[in-house]
């Protein structure tokens, strides 16, 4: 069955039974002919129907993650990769490139990627196991990321994006 606006939901019940399906209304269960007497007044609908609107982005600006993306974008890199029991990596050229050849930590890694997931990101990376967002740069420019859950903790996938285009003659 194709889902119904909350919208279209609202407008059914104010109308009425002359707009009433001989089947199950909107939302229901029962699948015989309606048997409801009409709504007497229209209630809004319930928190989990109406659609989430996202947190405010947090602007990427200092800390050690801003660092990284810095030194990725001042090399030319068009991805960084950070994950927990992996070193961090850019991708220069098609290659991956380790900016550290020591692995990071899980707490460090979750220190740097759980802050920029919202409340609403944060549920999909605990139901689904990852969360695509957009992150701002304070410094111009943003991030596209995935932040995913693999073996050893989290993993943050980041695309640099510069803050202006090149010109032609660049």
């Amino acid at each position: 069955a194709t889902p119904v606006p909350v919208a279209a939901k609202r407008a059914l019940a104010a109308a009425g039974p002359a707009h009433a399906s001989p089947r199950a209304s909107i939302g229901s269960a029962n699948i015989g002919p309606a048997s409801v007497a009409p709504p007497t007044s229209v209630a809004a609908a319930p928190a989990s129907l109406e659609p989430a609107l996202p947190s405010a982005v947090p602007l990427l600006g200092e800390g050690p993650l801003a660092q990284l993306v810095k030194r990725a974008r001042d090399r030319g890199a068009s991805d960084l990769h950070v994950a927990s029991g992996r070193p961090v990596s850019m991708r220069l050229g098609g290659e991956l490139v380790a900016l550290d050849p020591q692995p990071l930590a899980l707490a460090t890694a979750e220190q740097m990627l759980l802050p920029l997931l919202d409340v609403t990101q944060r549920a999909q990376l605990d139901r689904l196991g990852y969360a695509d967002l957009a992150v701002p740069l304070a410094s111009g420019g943003r991030l596209r990321a995935n932040i995913t859950r693999h073996q050893a903790g989290l993993k943050g996938t980041f695309r640099i994006a510069m803050p202006a285009p090149p010109t032609l003659d660049e």
